[in-house]
């Protein structure tokens, strides 16, 4: 049965959700647990990375921990996030759960082979690993793309088709540049050509489903009005086909700066959404999951201006130009999209377990709030020592020394652990489900 959110205060209301047709815990858990294991595998694995920190980006070992976190982590949580979602907007079942099960084992299999394979630098075996994470996103495609035909038009659908096809132009680049690797046939420069790869994988999939989700995710939890369904639509194709001719500049070498118009404007306009949003919105508080979406923006911002100083050469045969690109990539992928990532996981865990264990017994007695899952002041101790961790990280990335490298990632990994603690709580109770009484339900309604 359709729900619908509190009405817009433009008189629009958002889109219903069928939260009836969400699909069994167990599937997007298949991909969301792994994912948390492999993120904390990677952030306790960067603390011995700090001598090749302190060098160049080019590294097999800083391949497979920047994989571990694109493909281990952010792209694990944005296809549970996909099977999760997808049948609450679109009002239809994933009638293929085998299929995603099997590509979910089929997925990290190949993924875990991939990192293996870039830190030991077997290309055959990383050539074969790819090949294993190709086949489960096609196995997975194959299962969430007929519900995804069937969901109603909107910034939502309009995100996943084209993350989806990020996704799918960004496998092709990196399986051509492994192929590459083995027996030389690409023309144009490796390094130019692994440059196209990030921007289509960081940009065209994860930032374009990113704005999506949040279209969604941010109203239904703020209780604010959805945004302006034209203006998002606008800012998702602006930063989709910004990135698709920055990557294509960057492959064949051309300069990249004249091509950084579309990603800024599409910038801009989502933070005038944002902005939207927050000012409308019917719930002060904003809790410790979105405060890691919103600050990311600012890291994005950043990255946006480190990246126009790589983009006009500046520092160019000095060490600066060895430490801008280290600072570029870490503000996007762990000031940008791990920071969001971790927020809105934050936030869809304990609604989707809530809905698994709590919501059939509505009627029945007190039920706790999304909030009672799991401690909110864990969660905001976690963002706190996050944002510290980020930006001591940021500024040793740009000093370049192993030493305040090795600390720096270390204080990073650590802010990682309260998350993952959220998790272990949230995830507790599918196995022991709390009893609330009404005496304690009523006195914490109280205090808040």
């Amino acid at each position: 049965m359709p729900m619908k959110s509190a009405s817009a205060a433009s008189g629009r209301a958002p889109a219903p959700t069928f939260l009836s047709e969400a699909p069994a815990p167990s599937l997007p858990m298949a991909f969301f647990l792994p994912a948390v294991a492999l993120l904390l595998a990677a952030a306790f694995a960067a603390p011995f990375l700090s001598l090749k920190m302190a060098d160049w980006t080019y590294q097999q070992e800083v391949l497979a921990l920047v994989h571990t976190m694109t493909l281990g982590f952010l792209l694990a949580v944005f296809l549970g996030a996909s099977v999760q979602l997808l049948p609450v907007v679109a009002g239809v079942t994933v009638a293929r759960t085998g299929l995603v099960r099997w590509a979910a084992a089929c997925y990290f299999a190949g993924t875990v082979g991939m990192v293996l394979h870039f830190a030991r630098l077997r290309w055959n075996g990383l050539v074969l690993s790819a090949l294993a994470v190709t086949l489960a996103v096609i196995l997975f495609f194959a299962a969430v793309l007929p519900v995804l035909a069937r969901a109603p038009s909107g910034p939502v659908r309009l995100s996943f088709a084209l993350a989806y096809a990020g996704l799918a132009l960004t496998m092709t680049v990196g399986l051509l540049i492994g192929l590459d690797r083995r027996h030389a046939f690409l023309p144009g420069a490796p390094m130019d050509h692994l440059a196209a790869h990030l921007t289509l994988g960081l940009f065209a999939t994860f930032t374009v489903a990113i704005w999506g989700v949040s279209s969604k995710l941010l109203p239904m939890f703020l209780l604010a009005p959805a945004p302006d369904s034209r203006r998002q639509k606008a800012a998702l194709l602006l930063i989709w086909c910004g990135a698709v001719s920055l990557a294509t500049a960057l492959w064949f070498g051309w300069p990249a700066a004249p091509f950084a118009a579309l990603p800024a404007a599409a910038f801009f306009l989502q933070l005038s959404l944002v902005r939207r949003l927050l000012g409308a919105r019917r719930r002060g508080h904003i809790d410790a999951g979105f405060r890691y979406a919103l600050s990311a923006y600012a890291d994005l911002f950043a990255a946006g201006v480190v990246g126009l100083l790589i983009a006009f050469g500046v520092g160019k045969g000095t060490l600066l130009s060895l430490r801008l690109p280290w600072v570029y990539g870490f503000l996007v992928l762990g000031g940008w999209l791990l920071q969001t990532v971790v927020g809105m996981l934050s936030k869809i865990l304990p609604f989707l377990v809530w809905q698994a264990v709590y919501a059939r017994r509505a009627g029945l007695g007190p039920l706790p709030k999304l909030s009672d899952l799991s401690p909110e002041r864990l969660q905001m101790t976690g963002f706190v020592l996050f944002r510290i961790a980020s930006i001591a990280l940021t500024v040793a990335l740009f000093r370049g020394r192993a030493t305040e490298l090795r600390a720096a990632a270390a204080l990073f990994a650590i802010s990682i652990l309260p998350f993952a603690a959220h998790v272990a709580i949230v995830i507790s109770h599918l196995k022991w489900p709390r009893a609330f009484e009404a005496a304690a339900g009523s006195q914490h309604a109280a205090a808040h």
